[in-house]
């Protein structure tokens, strides 16, 4: 009994054996066929999601892109605009509005500055002017002065001697100053032409005056007889006298004054107390360039 039960289980213990190793499995090819489709399935299903992305991801850059070229298009007028705006067109030129104004505001400003210098220049010219008008040398006849003489034995007087009075009225001395004195007497009642020509007779004579000072010029003489002819209008005298003079400032021109007196006796010249007028008279009278003459150059004594 027990021999047989071994050999039933032996003989089934084979039979298995070769029911295994002769029969293949049934489910294994499909089970691999399972796995590899859904695999692929998976795959497949992943490419789709994959190119779904990518598409997705295509059409987010296209739009990116679409709308950074719409705001580049809507800024690019903008920046033409303010390039534009930053220039403009001068003669065919074009220049950048700010340089320009800079280059404006510069030449007016140089504009500026040069017209202050010349206004301050002519402010100190005029000054300058001013002080040399005010400081300078001015010479004119103040008065004329007169003097008798006698003679000794009998104590009667024969002449009288006139003189004019120079008085420099400035501030600064005369420089180069010669002056001249002249008289002329018409006789019997004839008065000094309309055209006289106001000659010298003689040599000017050299001087100088300090400021605020007088100098007294040169004498001319006239008789009692001469004077009393006068007196009773039968003859007329008449003195003119001239100086020219430079002033202490440089590049200045030289000056000149003149002084012409027809000489009236009102006492009786034969006293001392005499008795004279003296008014002026024809064109002679004047300074600088009111004068009857030009003033001449100074000459050096030899």
């Amino acid at each position: 009994m027990p021999k047989t039960l071994i050999a039933i289980f032996f003989l089934i213990s084979l039979s298995g054996l070769a029911l295994a190793a002769s029969s293949k499995p049934p489910q294994q090819a499909p089970s691999i066929k399972t796995e590899q489709q859904a695999n692929s399935a998976l795959e497949a299903q992943h490419n789709s999601d994959q190119q779904a992305n990518d598409t997705n991801e295509a059409r987010i850059r296209q739009q990116i892109s679409s709308s950074t070229a719409k705001d580049k298009s809507h800024d690019q007028p903008k920046e033409t605009t303010n390039e534009t705006s930053e220039f403009w067109a001068i003669a065919g030129r074009t220049l950048k509005i700010t340089d320009t104004l800079v280059v404006v505001f510069t030449f007016l400003l140089f504009l500026a500055t040069l017209a202050l210098y010349w206004a301050t220049r002519d402010l100190v010219r005029d000054a300058k002017n001013n002080a040399q008008r005010q400081l300078r040398a001015y010479v004119f006849v103040q008065n004329i002065e007169s003097f008798w003489t006698a003679d000794k034995a009998t104590e009667t007087i024969t002449k009288w001697t006139f003189f004019p009075v120079w008085k420099n009225s400035g501030q600064t001395p005369t420089r180069s100053m010669v002056s001249k004195i002249n008289v002329w007497v018409g006789q019997n009642a004839r008065p000094m032409p309309d055209n006289f020509d106001f000659p010298d007779y003689g040599k000017p004579r050299r001087s100088m005056i300090g400021p605020g000072a007088t100098m007294h010029g040169d004498r001319l003489e006239l008789t009692v007889d001469q004077l009393q002819k006068i007196r009773a209008g039968t003859a007329h005298a008449y003195m003119w006298a001239w100086a020219e003079y430079n002033d202490v400032f440089e590049k200045t021109p030289r000056h000149r004054s003149e002084a012409c007196f027809e000489i009236k006796v009102t006492g009786n010249p034969i006293y001392k107390e005499g008795g004279f007028g003296f008014a002026l008279h024809g064109p002679f009278n004047g300074y600088d360039e009111d004068a009857y003459r030009k003033p001449q150059p100074y000459v050096e004594a030899s």
